[in-house]
């Protein structure tokens, strides 16, 4: 039985995402390979239209954003899936579960899909 000192501890980020499948989709933790895919995305302006900031005019722009994406594991801050295709499991966007506070139990999400999709 955990002490109240561990169960009141926070929980420790998460090293591998569950993968979601449902359909023709996947949600899944970012990869290396999903960058191009990552940076396209958020780099179309149909897709970035309602987003917290304007679509990428440059790469460089898309590296801090997808490093911050493939670690953004941590229950108790943000959670982010890939959404891949589950025939070529090809990236076509993504998921962010974010302000995550288990006291209220409550969370903001946002998304964004390509247009394509």
């Amino acid at each position: 039985m955990p002490t109240a000192d561990e169960s009141s501890r926070a929980p420790a980020p998460i090293d591998d995402l569950p993968s979601l499948e449902a359909g023709r989709i996947r949600l899944r933790g970012f990869r290396e390979a999903d960058f191009e895919n990552f940076h396209t995305l958020h780099a179309d302006p149909r897709v970035m239209r309602y987003w917290s900031f304007p679509a990428w005019t440059e790469r460089s722009q898309a590296r801090a954003r997808f490093a911050d994406a493939v670690s953004g594991r941590d229950p108790d801050d943000k959670l982010c899936w890939a959404v891949a295709q589950t025939n070529d499991d090809r990236l076509i966007g993504g998921v962010t579960l974010f302000s995550i506070d288990r006291t209220q139990g409550s969370a903001g999400i946002g998304y964004a899909l390509h247009c394509d999709h």
